[in-house]
């Protein structure tokens, strides 16, 4: 069996992580139990928090979706632009995607200068 490939955090990360760690020794210490001695249901619990945060991600653009619309059908382009960009994601993802390609795109807009937004057609009042 080939030996695993390093594992290298952000410092910042691992800094965090390391501190996390530490204030939290016993859960630490479960999980290093749970991968040592159970691994497969050590992949199914990361596995299952994997899918929880994906869920509240999908759920949170469902949410969203009705006020990205509503900006988009004031904006004249912005739609074909964002479906273009995200042509190529799974359609499983493509409500999440298209929500983060509209937040992304008005972030820029809000945060451009009046000078760059001029003829761009974006509504920024």
């Amino acid at each position: 069996m080939e030996p695993l490939p390093t594992f290298q955090l952000h410092p910042v990360v691992e800094a965090n992580l390391a501190r996390y760690m530490s204030e939290h020794p016993q859960e630490t210490e479960h999980y290093r139990r749970m991968v040592k001695h159970h691994p497969e249901h050590a992949v199914k619990t990361i596995m299952c928090r994997k899918m929880i945060q994906h869920d509240e991600i999908r759920d949170l653009a469902t949410r969203l979706q009705p006020l990205v619309k509503e900006w988009i059908s004031e904006t004249p382009g912005l739609h074909d632009r964002i479906m273009e960009k995200i042509k190529t994601v799974k359609p499983l993802y493509s409500n999440v995607a298209y929500v983060e390609e509209a937040l992304s795109t008005k972030a820029l807009v809000v945060s451009s200068p009046p000078a760059t937004r001029a003829g761009t057609g974006i509504s920024v009042g």
